[in-house]
Protein backbone atom coordinates (compact mmCIF):
# COMPACT_ATOMS: atom_id res chain seq x y z
CA UNK A 1 0.00 0.00 0.00
CA UNK A 2 1.37 3.38 -1.03
CA UNK A 3 -0.03 6.84 -0.31
CA UNK A 4 -0.47 8.96 -3.41
CA UNK A 5 -1.99 12.29 -2.48
CA UNK A 6 -5.41 11.69 -0.96
CA UNK A 7 -5.62 8.14 -2.26
CA UNK A 8 -3.92 4.92 -1.26
CA UNK A 9 -2.78 2.58 -4.01
CA UNK A 10 -2.02 -1.08 -3.80
CA UNK A 11 1.27 -1.38 -5.68
CA UNK A 12 1.77 -4.95 -6.89
CA UNK A 13 5.02 -5.52 -8.68
CA UNK A 14 5.20 -8.75 -10.72
CA UNK A 15 8.45 -10.68 -10.27
CA UNK A 16 9.77 -7.88 -8.06
CA UNK A 17 10.05 -5.55 -11.08
CA UNK A 18 8.55 -2.07 -10.68
CA UNK A 19 5.62 -1.31 -12.94
CA UNK A 20 6.21 1.47 -15.45
CA UNK A 21 3.52 4.13 -15.43
CA UNK A 22 4.32 7.43 -17.01
CA UNK A 23 2.78 10.33 -15.10
CA UNK A 24 2.15 12.96 -17.78
CA UNK A 25 1.74 15.74 -15.20
CA UNK A 26 5.07 14.90 -13.58
CA UNK A 27 6.82 14.63 -16.96
CA UNK A 28 5.33 17.98 -17.99
CA UNK A 29 6.49 19.65 -14.78
CA UNK A 30 10.09 18.48 -15.26
CA UNK A 31 10.05 19.29 -18.99
CA UNK A 32 8.82 22.85 -18.35
CA UNK A 33 11.49 23.42 -15.71
CA UNK A 34 14.21 22.19 -18.07
CA UNK A 35 12.87 24.34 -20.92
CA UNK A 36 12.67 27.46 -18.74
CA UNK A 37 16.19 26.94 -17.41
CA UNK A 38 17.52 26.51 -20.94
CA UNK A 39 15.74 29.70 -22.06
CA UNK A 40 17.36 31.66 -19.23
CA UNK A 41 20.77 30.05 -19.78
CA UNK A 42 20.68 30.77 -23.51
CA UNK A 43 19.51 34.36 -22.99
CA UNK A 44 16.16 33.70 -24.70
CA UNK A 45 14.37 34.76 -21.51
CA UNK A 46 15.75 37.59 -19.43
CA UNK A 47 14.11 36.72 -16.14
CA UNK A 48 11.63 34.62 -14.25
CA UNK A 49 9.22 37.57 -14.50
CA UNK A 50 9.47 37.47 -18.29
CA UNK A 51 8.65 33.76 -18.34
CA UNK A 52 5.79 34.29 -15.86
CA UNK A 53 4.30 37.02 -18.06
CA UNK A 54 4.48 34.86 -21.14
CA UNK A 55 3.05 31.80 -19.34
CA UNK A 56 0.41 33.88 -17.53
CA UNK A 57 1.69 32.52 -14.21
CA UNK A 58 2.87 34.00 -10.95
CA UNK A 59 6.66 34.51 -10.85
CA UNK A 60 6.86 32.69 -7.51
CA UNK A 61 5.34 29.59 -9.14
CA UNK A 62 7.91 29.75 -11.94
CA UNK A 63 10.71 30.13 -9.41
CA UNK A 64 9.49 27.17 -7.36
CA UNK A 65 9.17 24.95 -10.43
CA UNK A 66 12.47 26.06 -11.96
CA UNK A 67 14.35 24.12 -9.28
CA UNK A 68 13.20 20.86 -10.91
CA UNK A 69 15.64 21.56 -13.75
CA UNK A 70 18.31 20.50 -11.25
CA UNK A 71 17.01 17.00 -10.50
CA UNK A 72 19.60 14.24 -10.63
CA UNK A 73 19.81 12.83 -14.18
CA UNK A 74 18.81 9.34 -13.03
CA UNK A 75 15.69 10.77 -11.37
CA UNK A 76 14.73 12.57 -14.59
CA UNK A 77 15.33 9.35 -16.58
CA UNK A 78 13.16 7.37 -14.14
CA UNK A 79 10.33 9.93 -14.36
CA UNK A 80 10.44 9.94 -18.17
CA UNK A 81 10.31 6.12 -18.21
CA UNK A 82 7.53 5.95 -15.61
CA UNK A 83 9.73 4.29 -13.00
CA UNK A 84 9.22 6.91 -10.28
CA UNK A 85 7.90 5.82 -6.87
CA UNK A 86 4.11 5.60 -6.97
CA UNK A 87 3.81 8.29 -4.30
CA UNK A 88 5.85 10.82 -6.32
CA UNK A 89 3.39 13.06 -8.13
CA UNK A 90 3.61 16.51 -9.69
CA UNK A 91 1.47 17.84 -6.86
CA UNK A 92 3.78 16.38 -4.20
CA UNK A 93 6.85 17.71 -5.99
CA UNK A 94 5.35 21.22 -6.25
CA UNK A 95 4.43 21.32 -2.56
CA UNK A 96 7.61 19.98 -1.02
CA UNK A 97 9.46 23.28 -0.79
CA UNK A 98 13.13 23.60 -1.52
CA UNK A 99 14.75 20.72 -3.32
CA UNK A 100 18.22 19.77 -2.09
CA UNK A 101 20.93 20.32 -4.70
CA UNK A 102 22.76 17.18 -3.53
CA UNK A 103 21.62 14.37 -5.81
CA UNK A 104 21.80 11.66 -3.14
CA UNK A 105 19.67 13.81 -0.82
CA UNK A 106 17.18 14.22 -3.70
CA UNK A 107 17.04 10.44 -4.17
CA UNK A 108 16.33 9.94 -0.47
CA UNK A 109 13.74 12.72 -0.28
CA UNK A 110 11.86 11.60 -3.40
CA UNK A 111 11.90 7.88 -2.63
CA UNK A 112 14.57 6.71 -5.10
CA UNK A 113 17.13 5.56 -2.53
CA UNK A 114 17.25 1.79 -2.22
Amino acid sequence: MKRRGVETKLAIEPNGEPQSRIDEHLVGLVARALRWFEEIRAGEAGSIQEIAGRENRDPSDIGRELQFAFLAPDIVDAILAGRQPVELTARRLRHMGSLPMDWQAQRELLGFAA
